[in-house]
């Protein structure tokens, strides 16, 4: 009696540990399905008069934001129709005084990142997220010599306020 007990309870843990493993995998399998899906799905895009194409992605638009020497990348927020049209003028307005602009990010940034004061940045990105608050974005450098960090100037009113990183 003792011997049948030992088994139906070893058939039972067995049968529990086997429901695990199946459950897990299909848990797995399905995080694989929803990514892959996910990966390719089209990219919702919009066309805009004067700024030309954006693309969607995690609730920001991503566009091209051209200057004579370069080409940046312009991330903005807005709907998922389209970019902020508010967001979109106040590009407009860093893209007319970009040199200075730029300029006073550099200088702000090695003002207080005393590691990167010798260092050559480029800017290669202007975020500009919050229609709530259209005077707030984000110049964001790199080191062609160290990818390893992504150096932010963030600008309130103009005025650049606060500098950081991320590795």
């Amino acid at each position: 009696m003792q011997d049948k007990t030992i088994i139906i309870v070893m058939l039972g843990i067995l049968t529990l540990v086997i429901g695990l493993v199946v459950w897990s995998a299909g848990r797995v399998a399905m995080a694989i399905a929803r990514d892959r899906l996910r990966r390719h799905r089209p990219q919702r895009q919009f066309r805009h008069p004067s700024w030309g194409m954006f693309t969607y992605e995690d609730d920001l638009w991503t566009g091209e934001l051209p200057q004579p020497d370069r080409t940046l990348r312009l991330v903005v927020g807005g709907n998922a129709d389209a970019p902020s049209e508010p967001l979109l003028t106040q590009a407009e307005d860093i893209r007319n005084r970009f040199p200075e602009l730029e300029r006073q990010a550099l200088e702000f940034l090695r003002q207080r990142e005393v590691e990167i004061r010798e260092a050559k940045l480029d800017l290669y990105l202007l975020r500009l997220e919050d229609e709530e608050r259209p005077d707030m974005f984000t110049f964001e450098f790199l080191d062609p010599r160290d990818d390893s960090r992504v150096w932010r100037v963030e600008f309130v009113k103009r005025e650049p306020k606060y500098t950081g990183f991320d590795s």
